[in-house]
């Protein structure tokens, strides 16, 4: 069935088979089991993951911080003041003293503006310049020179924001061409208001282009009230869909700082500061060399250079061996069985990721890069297998502090007879937990307070936007379960309101019913307005197109407890539980433990519950979990 949903385009069709399925369901086995639905997936090319070696995938750069936003401006930003403070509430906020717009301002004055706002613009996350519209006639190329560098004095990372030209009543194509001609050498992001005003128009080539929708008032200089939410969401959503490498956050190191640069490694794999920490402290108690911090991946076993007088080099790790025919350890995490070298030699021959002094063993990409194989498989390599540390893996992103995740990965990748005393035993040794982990727990918690905070990523799942995502459902959801039916007694939250309202003026918007009241529309409105997903229910239609979008561009997640699901996780209804009112499907979302928060997920309900905490039960066999890729 999903086969052939998959081959129709036609929309009416779709939502009719879409629903004869729904009608069909009950007839059907109602709590279908896991290996039933992987078939039927993987048959149907939906992608599908089975809770093995997959949590989220790191983009290049980080998202966009929470906090303040500035932006400077003539009177088109004055008059967008009303729309920008209500959209600018989470995770991205401004308030009056972060809009500074004036009627006839011109790019010549930006400069002294900047000056004068000089505290805001340094505690801004994203600063935006909406300048140019009074000298659209002109190249004011230098002008945008001048404030670009001003902004820098001030505030050297955040990201910088240039909004073009959209009017009807001149040539404003000179002032675009500088706008677009500067961005890449001034290191700016152009918010495309033309495009949005005028989409089958070009920004630096159309002269007097046609305002057909009515986004401009009748000069064709200001926008309309429909205008000013479309410019205020076209912002709202260039500073979410952006990434940030320009700053110190996503530095990637160089040099000799191993150490530094293995914390970003596994940062960027999406793992936490925390964990990244954890593994680190036990990297660097395996090679570090007189106390030094860092980590050697030529590292031969102490213990053996002292009883064979070899040392620290470039060595086919499965010639270091005693006398007896012991293998010695080599390396940053100091591979020693005989299985785990010859894995690691085929790896390193497979990958083929030398130093830069042309060492291939030694080399600090090829082990850690080796690490991360025997927790995930990955790259598959002709030869070898890897994926052996899977739960190790998994059990390592379930910590949630240094101490925790340093004692994991000894435990589990490395091996420890005391951490198996720790993990079984009721009342385990604490004078071995000590000896064996208070030394490496030390080491992470120097790594911690030394590299936490200075990569990108670090929330536990890179680039995602999960703070943001949170952030967002926290805004617009009730902290606490409400009761079905209570729509009218508990409304939603202003911010969900308001969201609701401007987003209602922008083309391809989807509200469901209830003004919002709706469980598709809550989902829709916080993965679009978090920047988790901006493109989330692009089919602007209700829970069968939105299960299209994400049978098209999410991955199936297969659950078989709590600890498998990741903040930003959509579950969607495919089997009707026997009751009415979800004969056309429902959706929420998960957001793990969120302080204040009574439940780990949240929804709606058409016509009956405001966005709050949800009751629903997260194992229940009748929905499927989707995460995105």
């Amino acid at each position: 069935m999903l086969k052939l949903l998959a081959l129709i385009t036609n929309k009416s069709l779709y939502l009719f088979i879409s629903s004869l399925v729904l009608l069909l369901a009950p007839y059907a086995s109602v709590n279908a089991q896991a290996g039933e639905r992987e078939s039927e997936f993987r048959a149907n090319n939906i992608l599908f993951y089975d809770g093995g070696d997959y949590q989220c995938v790191p983009s290049v750069g980080t998202s966009i911080p929470p906090g303040n936003v500035y932006i400077v401006g003539d009177s088109i930003t004055d008059g967008a003041r009303s729309y920008l403070k209500e959209r600018f509430v989470s995770p991205w906020t401004m308030n009056d003293n972060q809009i500074n717009g004036v009627v006839n301002r011109r790019v010549g004055e930006g400069v002294e503006v900047i000056n004068n706002d000089n505290v805001y613009v340094a505690n801004s996350k994203a600063i935006i310049v909406e300048l140019g519209t009074n000298d659209f006639g002109s190249n004011f190329s230098s002008g945008i020179k001048d404030i670009i560098e001003t902004i820098r004095q001030y505030n050297a990372t955040a990201p910088i924001f240039w909004v073009d030209i959209a009017i009807t009543s001149g040539d404003a194509t000179p002032g675009n061409s500088a706008i677009y001609g500067l961005a890449e050498e001034e290191g700016y992001t152009v918010v495309p208001w033309f495009k949005a005003v005028f989409p089958d128009s070009n920004p630096t080539s159309t002269v007097a282009p046609v305002d057909t929708k009515g986004y401009l008032d009748s000069v064709g200089v200001h926008p309309s009230s429909a205008g000013y939410g479309l410019l205020t969401q076209t912002i709202y959503d260039a500073i979410s869909n952006t990434t940030t490498t320009a700053s110190a956050s996503s530095i990637v190191p160089s040099g000799t700082d191993y150490a530094a640069k293995a914390f970003n490694f596994f940062i960027q794999k999406g793992l936490s500061n925390e964990q990244a920490a954890g593994i680190l402290g036990n990297l660097i108690a395996e090679s570090q060399v007189a106390g030094d911090r860092n980590l050697h991946a030529d590292n031969v076993q102490d213990s053996y250079t002292n009883n064979t007088g070899v040392e620290d080099g470039e060595y086919d790790p499965l010639t270091l061996k005693y006398p007896s025919g012991i293998q010695a350890g080599y390396g940053i995490a100091q591979w020693t069985h005989i299985s785990r070298k010859e894995r690691f030699k085929a790896f390193a021959n497979a990958t083929r990721k030398p130093d830069d002094e042309g060492n291939l063993y030694g080399s600090i990409d090829v082990q850690l890069d080796l690490i991360w194989f025997e927790f995930t498989g990955e790259p598959v390599v002709s030869g070898t297998s890897g994926g052996m540390f899977a739960n190790a893996l998994t059990d390592l992103r379930l910590t949630t502090n240094v101490e925790d995740a340093t004692v994991v990965f000894h435990g589990e990748y490395e091996g420890s007879s005391a951490y198996q005393d720790y993990k079984n035993n009721p009342n385990p040794n604490k004078a071995a937990y000590e000896t064996a982990f208070r030394p490496r727990i030390n080491l992470a918690e120097e790594a911690y307070t030394k590299y936490a905070g200075k990569f990108g990523g670090g929330t536990g799942c890179s680039d995602s936007n999960t703070n943001g995502l949170i952030n967002t459902v926290t805004s617009y959801a009730w902290p606490n379960s409400v009761p079905r039916g209570s729509y009218l007694e508990i409304p939603p939250k202003q911010a969900y309101i308001d969201a609701h309202k401007a987003a209602s003026l922008l083309p391809n918007f989807y509200g469901g019913g209830f003004n919002g009241i709706d469980c598709g529309a809550f989902v829709t409105r916080v993965m679009k307005d978090s920047g988790f997903d901006p493109n989330y229910n692009s089919y602007a239609s209700n829970t069968p197109w939105q299960k299209r979008y994400l049978d098209e561009n999410w991955r199936v997640v297969k659950i078989n407890s709590t600890a498998d699901l990741l903040p930003g996780d959509v579950a969607m209804l495919i089997y009707p539980p026997g009751y009415s009112d979800s004969a056309s499907g429902h959706t929420y979302v998960y957001i793990g433990d969120v302080p204040g928060f009574e439940t780990k997920v949240a929804s709606s309900a058409l016509g009956s519950r405001s966005p709050a905490s949800g009751r629903e039960k997260v194992m229940d066999r009748d929905y499927i979990w989707y995460r995105r890729l």
